[in-house]
């Protein structure tokens, strides 16, 4: 999703450090294609790793919540919740640099 062990290594764990460097490193070497979540990491990685730019594209994220409810009634045998309209979801490791203090007190 970015290259904050290279930009910004100070603000990871030591062992998430270490892990990054290798698998990161090894999934580019093997990569076909490299999808990002945003232009500047999609240009950050192919500067970093000299990786072709015709090889690379972009995917924002986002949810909507509509979509995933109709998916999930399309599928049998899946269980259907009704999401509230206005919700919170965050993806991601639970370190300081993610700031979570700062995220729930903007839900609220």
């Amino acid at each position: 999703c970015d290259l904050v062990l290279y930009l910004y290594p100070g603000t990871m764990r030591w062992i998430a450090r270490v892990q990054q460097r290798f698998f990161q490193s090894y999934s580019v070497r093997i990569a076909k294609h490299i999808i990002s979540i945003s232009e500047n990491t999609r240009m950050d990685q192919v500067k970093k790793f000299l990786y072709p730019n015709e090889q690379t594209s972009v995917a924002y994220p986002g949810i909507d919540a509509k979509e995933v409810q109709q998916l999930l009634k399309e599928k049998p045998g899946n269980q259907i919740m009704d999401l509230p309209e206005k919700f919170l979801l965050s993806v991601s490791t639970i370190e300081p640099r993610k700031n979570y203090s700062l995220l729930l007190k903007a839900y609220q």
